[in-house]
């Protein structure tokens, strides 16, 4: 049957793609909190210099 297959293969993709958005969201997160604490810890450590270093 050609019809289950189709949906399994939807609720799989589906579900790779909710786990793709958590990974990015949450790498994302921690960049976020990586820099913050970096700005607090180092106030006189650019913003700039940080990205330049990272890219």
């Amino acid at each position: 049957r050609g019809e289950a297959r189709g949906i399994l293969h939807g609720i799989f993709f589906f579900l790779l793609l909710r786990f793709v958005l958590a990974l990015v969201v949450t790498v994302g997160t921690l960049g976020v909190a990586a820099v913050i604490i970096l700005m607090v810890k180092e106030p006189n450590a650019s913003l700039t210099s940080y990205l330049l270093f990272y890219s």
